[in-house]
């Protein structure tokens, strides 16, 4: 297509295991599922393609890409490891049947998820109400604290 559109990737744990879900920021209704980031991405680009075909058919209207805060970035980022590390990388990308761009792809992305997801340590009060505390080596050690406390 001769557009650029920008697009979100998800990663959905199933019962089946993880897939990838691209979603079009312009398009709420296309998206794209995969094993891999890569085969996510073309499916969504073939249903994109698919969707402004009937569009223009229908001689609906077709947005034009719109601009994000992000759009200076490239895409392409340096990365410099150690050979140890990078023979590793190596090893489980050739394991896995994928390319290392697309191994270090799926590692930051599932990195930046754990990071980005909050787990939450419920706590009875004395009303008999929970309070939800973010799970932290300090509330996990307040939280024993007060475990021996009650214990003692």
């Amino acid at each position: 297509m001769e557009r650029d559109y920008r697009f979100e990737v998800f990663t959905d744990y199933c019962a089946d295991g993880k897939q990838y879900v691209v979603k079009y920021v312009d398009f709420e209704t296309v998206i794209g599922v995969g094993d891999t980031i890569e085969e996510a991405i073309e499916e969504a680009r073939g249903n994109l393609d698919a969707y402004i075909e009937a569009c223009k058919e229908l001689k609906i209207a077709v947005p034009e890409p719109s601009m994000h805060e992000y759009d200076y970035y490239s895409g392409k980022v340096t990365l410099r490891m150690s050979k140890t590390l990078h023979k590793q990388v190596d090893e489980r990308a050739k394991k896995e049947g994928i390319s290392i761009n697309s191994l270090l792809n799926e590692a930051i992305a599932e990195y930046i998820e754990r990071r980005n997801y909050t787990c939450y340590l419920a706590e009875r009060n004395d009303d008999n109400y929970y309070n939800l505390k973010p799970l932290t080596v300090e509330t996990v050690r307040e939280f024993r604290e007060k475990l021996e406390k009650k214990n003692k």
